[in-house]
């Protein structure tokens, strides 16, 4: 039985977190080693449909006298037992003093031949100081022997201004427990020469009452950096990330991560939710 999907939400990871490439690769979990139960971990799937909420904010702090960001955010997942998955949400961030609401929204459908599952996702904000104007993303995670899996998708970014296309390729491997993931992420900027190119690497740990992520990117990648300043920065970007249950259903959601961008800022946020499971 394969474990459920850590919901980072992507709209979150896009729009109100500070680490998109590396929250973006939150894929399934690996299969748990311990033998099926009458009760399965909360980290597992459930033997009957479940829905999830989850609420909280982050806190990001800019060197360079840039300031402070803050947000929230609010989900709604839903899982059910046939590996069908949707979600949706709302956030607001304050970036260089200007508000941004955001709206969001995904499915994760499990296909059978090939085996795998496809992910769609799509979200906006009708002010997009300093967030996309509305953005869109298409992946699929083919499933392979031994625990293998390769994945691909693509996706835009529609700044005021400027449009965004993102590729990205990868590859993952589970281990009982664990799960180590590699991804190459492509970008680039309308009206501006040149592709980024980013590289990421995730390691996955479940436990009966946790879900962990570590995640590191290093490379070339694209930021607003405030003011519809949308441009190509050197990047570095790791992040902890660890979902902890109390009970079968309430967890706690803490985040901390650190990105610096060559010649803008060094920024560190903290994120914390807390999940009820409905």
């Amino acid at each position: 039985m394969r474990a459920a999907v850590t919901y980072v939400a992507l709209g979150v990871a896009l729009a109100l977190g500070a680490a998109a490439p590396a929250y973006a690769d939150q894929s399934p979990a690996p299969e748990p080693s311990a033998a099926p139960t009458a009760q399965p971990w909360p980290t597992q799937p459930q033997n009957a449909d479940t829905y999830d909420f989850e609420a909280g904010g982050t806190q990001s702090w800019l060197n360079s006298g840039r300031g402070v960001w803050h947000g929230a955010y609010a989900n709604l997942f839903y899982a059910a037992t046939s590996g069908f998955k949707a979600y949706g949400g709302a956030l607001d961030t304050v970036r260089f003093g200007q508000n941004d609401p955001g709206y969001y929204a995904g499915v994760y459908v499990p296909t059978k031949n090939p085996n795998g599952t496809f992910n769609a996702e799509y979200g906006f904000s009708p002010t997009h100081y300093n967030i996309p104007a509305s953005y869109w993303l298409a992946n699929y995670d083919l499933r392979l022997a031994d625990g293998f899996g390769v994945q691909a998708g693509y996706g835009n970014k529609a700044y005021t201004s400027e449009n965004v296309p993102i590729w990205n390729a990868g590859f993952d491997k589970y281990f009982g427990n664990d799960r180590l993931a590699y991804r190459a992420t492509f970008a680039s900027i309308s009206g501006t020469p040149g592709i980024g190119f980013s590289q990421t690497v995730t390691w996955n740990k479940t436990l009966p009452y946790d879900y962990v992520t570590v995640a590191a990117n290093v490379g070339r990648d694209i930021e607003n950096t405030g003011f519809n300043h949308v441009a190509f920065y050197t990047t570095a970007v790791v992040v902890l990330d660890d979902v902890h249950w109390l009970d079968q259903h309430t967890a706690f959601h803490a985040d901390v991560n650190y990105n610096t961008l060559a010649g803008a800022y060094q920024r560190y946020e903290v994120l914390l939710g807390l999940r009820e499971r409905l």
